[in-house]
């Protein structure tokens, strides 16, 4: 049975109560639903932030991966030339060899049907080669005098030039070619990335 007193104390609750009550229940549910979708518009913004980066990072990888195949081009481009080279390189050693030959084993023999008894005179043919022949008009005696006259000091003087030449050559095979060479030759060009 129930107490008479505790049924006084119970405050039986009105319909404004109630309506208030459930007023303040939905005000804090408006608040929460504000809540929700203030949160969902920060995320949209940050799913948005995301796609850009992710875009800029794909267009970054495209073009890196552009980059790569022109660089793997390039480099096969050099490793071709980088062939080449050492064949021509090849190829001007042997002769530089064969002149270097030529050259201290003396005049050697003439591939022209006028054989030349010096190098000096070779090069004054050469010379002459170019000059303009004009039929009726004499060579002057002091042109020949003098060609002869000079002929001796001519040859020394050429023949010295010629072996500065030969040791400027050698100089430069062993100073600038033979490091190429060996640069070439120890496969750095051969290397991939």
């Amino acid at each position: 049975m129930k107490d008479p007193e505790d049924g006084d104390n119970v405050k039986k609750s009105t319909p404004t109560d109630t309506l208030t009550l459930i007023l303040n229940q939905l005000s804090t549910m408006a608040s929460d639903i504000k809540d929700i979708k203030n949160s969902q518009s920060q995320l949209r913004t940050d799913v948005a932030y995301c796609r850009n980066l992710l875009q800029q990072h794909s267009d970054s990888i495209s073009r890196h991966d552009d980059l790569i195949a022109a660089c793997e081009t390039n480099i096969q481009n050099i490793q071709v030339t980088q062939t080449e080279l050492s064949s021509n390189i090849a190829n001007i050693e042997s002769r530089l060899a064969r002149s270097m030959e030529t050259m201290h084993s003396g005049n050697g023999a003439s591939s022209t049907p006028i054989a030349p008894s010096s190098q000096a005179e070779t090069m004054e043919l050469f010379r002459r080669s170019h000059n303009i022949i004009l039929r009726g008009i004499a060579e002057g005696n002091d042109d020949i005098n003098i060609i002869y006259k000079r002929r001796p000091a001519y040859r020394l003087k050429r023949q010295h030039k010629q072996e500065v030449i030969s040791d400027n050559l050698t100089k430069c095979v062993e100073e600038r070619i033979t490091p190429c060479i060996a640069f070439l030759s120890s496969g750095y060009g051969r290397r991939r990335c």
